[in-house]
């Protein structure tokens, strides 16, 4: 399968910073209170310094933005925490556990990972406006595990990690070293930023540039895939997103790309069946007549089809008309997806977690940053909200039921149309099939004088039908083949029955829960479709 070259972002795209760091940078000192806040006052002006840097040091564009990924831990966690909230960075808060327990937990010494005041902090923390996200990313009881799920949420998560220690800190399961290499074994590039604590100072190694960052040679800040280049939105107010413009907005480009490059497709394509079977015609009669001046002309023409059927081919390869065509094709499906999936309150989490190209991550992490962002302002400040009622019937009658536009429409549709297309190219294969065997089988007749007087006639025109005969026959396959037919047939009747099996269910959904557990499971089931239609698509061509 070809896979999309990446482009620099001419749309806002989310960068995100996956953050660890030591839970006590006093580790064996004797500092009292007011000393250990001035020196965290200090350590929390270097890490804002830090994330106040960090575009620069990745090379991000103005199209980029920061968005910190991480627990909410004492110590480093907090600072960062803080640090996001002075730069109005959005932070999504990923938890080994519930966050009641998460506070209230305590190491195998019975020491509790937190105490009064520093959960006190931790709940103001959370309830900061930049913090976008709280979600648990463990199911696991065992509290080593939790924190090893933690690290592994945040390392696939982020593009980018960042882990501060103290000086002399050591590797321990579910510790920042822990996060680092898991970063590191996903390829990504990782710093270890190291803090020391001389006398009244706290001092941080510097921010390096990220090319000497670990895996940072050669890193490129998120990018769109190439077949969006130009698609323009200036970047945005990310205190104030508007996510849904952003959805239309890709979403309405790439449908109209999308369009353009399979009708560019399904014409070259015809085009070249066409013209080869007219240059098996030319062919055929041009063997058949002994005027020079007639067969050259035939023969003149038979090459001006050969090239035109070879100049359709290469047009279509060279400007990748397929792929293009099929890239678009699923990006415009995500959209529409993802807005389905908002107008019914849910959330959009599903489309990632699925199976993606690398080249569609970026595109999709910042729909969800951005949906969260956008969310969580309606949170702090609330408006009116459509009832359970009319959001499950909106979403059953625009996504699935409306006429012309539905998708349980669309694919009943579809459906037949595949079924009865395939069906023709099948009865004309078999037909043209056979009308080449009782041609050639007239002209073996004929070889034995069997026909009498018509056998003259029969090794004349029998051999012309056997050789052009079997050419149309193929031809109806070879459009069958690379209208994928047979695939479109299967899936779409599938679908169909998925939709009518489903419909029911949405229809008698009585809870926010119930209801956005069928709708992802509706969505997924549909992305999925599309995501499958684009790598038989991807594999396709003219054949």
């Amino acid at each position: 399968m070809k896979h999309s070259a990446t482009v620099a972002p001419t749309i806002p795209v989310a960068v995100q910073v996956g953050f660890g760091g030591s839970r006590d940078f006093f580790v064996g000192m004797k500092v009292l209170d007011d000393e250990r806040r001035e020196l965290e006052a200090q350590l929390l002006a270097l890490l804002t310094d830090v994330l106040r840097r960090l575009p620069e040091a990745l090379g991000m564009s103005k199209h980029h933005f920061l968005c910190g990924v991480s627990q909410v831990a004492i110590g480093a966690d907090a600072l960062f925490t803080q640090a996001c909230a002075t730069l109005a960075i959005p932070q999504r808060v990923l938890l080994p556990q519930e966050k009641h327990a998460y506070l209230e937990a305590a190491d195998s010494d019975g020491t509790p990972d937190f105490n009064a005041a520093q959960r006190q902090h931790a709940i103001e923390l959370l309830q900061l406006p930049h913090v976008v996200e709280e979600r648990v990313v463990s199911d696991s009881s065992e509290r080593s595990d939790q924190f090893v799920d933690a690290n592994l949420a945040i390392s696939r998560t982020a593009d980018v990690i960042i882990g501060i220690v103290r000086r002399s800190a050591k590797h321990k399961v579910g510790g920042t070293f822990d996060l680092i290499e898991r970063a590191a074994s996903l390829g990504k590039p990782a710093l270890i930023m190291e803090v020391a604590i001389e006398g009244d100072k706290a001092l941080m190694s510097p921010l390096l540039p990220v090319g000497q960052w670990l895996n940072g040679q050669g890193f490129v800040a998120p990018g769109i895939p190439g077949e969006l280049k130009g698609v323009g939105i200036e970047p945005v107010d990310f205190v104030t997103p508007d996510v849904d413009a952003y959805l239309q907005t890709i979403g309405r480009e790439a449908g109209e790309r999308s369009k353009a490059h399979s009708s560019l497709f399904k014409r070259g394509a015809l085009t070249v069946l066409i013209f080869h079977v007219a240059a098996t015609l030319l062919a055929t009669f041009a063997n058949k007549f002994h005027d020079g001046s007639l067969a050259s002309a035939l023969l003149f023409t038979e090459l001006a089809c050969l090239g035109a059927g070879l100049g359709a081919h290469l047009m279509l390869h060279k400007g990748h008309a397929v792929h293009v065509w099929a890239v678009t094709r699923l990006v415009a499906q995500m959209m529409t997806s993802l807005q389905a999936v908002r107008a019914a309150g849910g959330s959009l989490g599903y489309a990632v977690l699925m199976t993606w190209e690398e080249e569609f991550l970026p595109l999709l992490r910042t729909c969800t940053v951005l949906h969260l962002m956008q969310t969580r302002q309606q949170r702090c400040e609330p408006t009116a909200k459509l009832s359970l009622e009319a959001r499950r019937d909106a979403y059953c009658r625009s996504r699935i039921e409306e006429d012309g536009l539905g998708q349980l429409h669309y694919y009943r549709k579809q459906a037949r149309q595949a079924k009865y297309r395939r069906k023709v190219a099948t009865v004309a294969f078999w037909i043209f099939s056979l009308g080449a065997v009782m041609a050639t089988s007239l002209k073996w007749a004929s070889l034995h004088g069997w026909l009498g007087n018509w056998g003259h006639h029969m090794l004349d025109w029998g051999g012309f039908f056997a050789i052009i005969l079997p050419v149309i026959a193929v031809g109806f396959l070879s459009w069958s083949g690379a209208s994928d037919l047979e695939a479109r047939a299967a899936t779409f009747s599938a679908m169909s029955a998925f939709l009518e099996r489903q419909l029911p269910q949405l229809r008698a959904a009585t809870s926010d829960h119930e209801l956005d557990t069928l709708v992802r499971e509706t969505e997924t089931r549909l992305l999925g479709e599309s995501h499958h239609w684009f790598s038989r698509r991807s594999f396709t061509d003219v054949t």
